[in-house]
């Protein structure tokens, strides 16, 4: 554990701001623990390139596997996929075993893709955003009409995406 781990303990989740990228991990770890936990149905993250994110942590990796259960979800929006092999590499090789639960997609459009992490579940939604990504500052939502608004964005960023980052690669 490092330094930054203690600074916001994994565990419940409540609304609130995000202030540093310690914070920003700290509430991605929560978010996938918390998804884990209830069961959430779908995972939505974007960001354009998610090098920031804390993708190859251990606690990240683990959540996502106790997370993956028949029926659900998890799709990544990012405008390319170019660091993901050299900055996550447990991730890609996780997402390899579980590629019949992951879509990875690209943007279409040049446009500035947001920083966020949705969980959807039956009767509870969680909303991970990150507006100010130079500054790490942002917030988390327990709030339905945060997660309305993500979706929206959502659907209309996956109206202008393709599929990307094949989970494995055929050699010839």
């Amino acid at each position: 554990m490092t330094p930054d781990d203690a600074a916001v303990p994994i565990g419940g989740l409540s609304d609130g701001p995000i202030d540093g990228r310690a914070d920003f991990h700290a509430a991605v770890r929560r978010v996938l623990v918390d998804a884990a936990r209830r069961g959430a149905r779908t995972l939505v993250a974007c960001d354009a390139d998610f090098a920031g994110w804390p993708l190859d942590d251990a606690r990240v990796l683990d959540a996502l596997t106790r997370w993956a259960a028949p029926g659900r979800r998890l799709t990544l929006f990012a405008l390319h996929y170019d660091v993901f092999v050299g900055l996550h590499p447990r991730w890609t090789a996780w997402r390899r075993i579980w590629s019949h639960r992951v879509d990875t997609r690209a943007a279409t459009e040049a446009g500035e893709l947001p920083t966020l992490l949705l969980a959807i579940g039956d009767g509870h939604t969680c909303t991970l955003r990150l507006p100010d990504a130079k500054r790490w500052r942002g917030t988390l939502s327990l709030r339905a009409e945060d997660a309305t608004r993500a979706r929206d964005q959502i659907d209309a960023i996956s109206q202008r995406s393709v599929p990307a980052f094949a989970p494995t690669t055929l050699g010839l």
